[in-house]
């Protein structure tokens, strides 16, 4: 329905296959928008040949474009794409202030041939001017690659349009067992890796500071710093 400056959505539908979108909502001319949406993804097929599983997403988003507050909630099963499989995916957004908004995910059961993780938890903040994303744990089977009492991999990104953005990888005491599924090519792996990779820098420069040691031997380390 338009009207004056205003463009009402009352429950607009779209169907592919056994897949469905419903909106409804407003845009006004001076960017303001109020929109609800649903989706209903019972054979995600339909809309990807390649792709197959059930997904289901629901939420909202309000406010001024382009940075509206968003809240919406995701969840998918079964989910088949290629060689990957993944049991099940959760995936929540929701707006703090000044346009700040959580992200939490959890990925359950993600498989690649013979290898298979078991859970994969992120956290993160996003906001129009910073993105910061970290990763929680990574469990293989029942085996957990990093707690808090003894973090073997830990993962941070920050990114930041106005100023200087930073990505932290932090891997001690890694199993490189634990990884040799993935990439049976590299054939037996029993080492244990220790790395330490820090980038910062903006869009045209980057300085990235790397050091690498198996097993903590000085005889297999690597340090590096690079500027791009």
């Amino acid at each position: 329905q338009l009207r004056t400056g205003q463009i009402d959505l009352q429950q607009v539908q779209v169907l592919i296959g056994n897949n469905r979108l419903s909106l409804s909502g407003q845009f006004q001319n001076d960017k303001n928008v109020s929109l609800l949406y649903l989706f209903e993804g019972d054979d995600l097929r339909d809309l990807y040949p390649d792709l197959s599983g059930q997904a289901h997403a629901d939420g909202q988003i309000r406010g001024i474009l382009p940075d509206p507050d968003v809240q919406t909630s995701i969840s998918a099963s079964n989910i088949q794409w290629q060689n990957l499989a993944l049991e099940r995916l959760l995936l929540n957004i929701k707006p703090k202030q000044n346009h700040n908004h959580t992200v939490n995910l959890i990925a359950e059961g993600l498989t690649r041939g013979q290898a298979r993780l078991t859970t994969v938890t992120l956290s993160g903040e996003v906001s129009p001017q910073k993105q910061s994303l970290n990763l929680l744990s990574i469990a293989e089977n029942d085996h957990q690659l990093q707690t808090k009492e003894n973090q073997r991999l830990c993962l941070n990104v920050e990114v930041d349009r106005e100023k200087r953005s930073l990505v932290e990888l932090n891997l001690e005491r890694f199993p490189l067992s634990a990884i040799a599924r993935w990439i049976p090519e590299a054939g037996e792996l029993n080492d244990q890796l220790n790395l330490f990779l820090t980038a910062e820098g903006n869009q045209s420069d980057w300085t990235l500071k790397s050091r690498l040691d198996i097993d903590g031997s000085e005889n297999n380390q690597l340090e590096a710093h690079a500027s791009i």
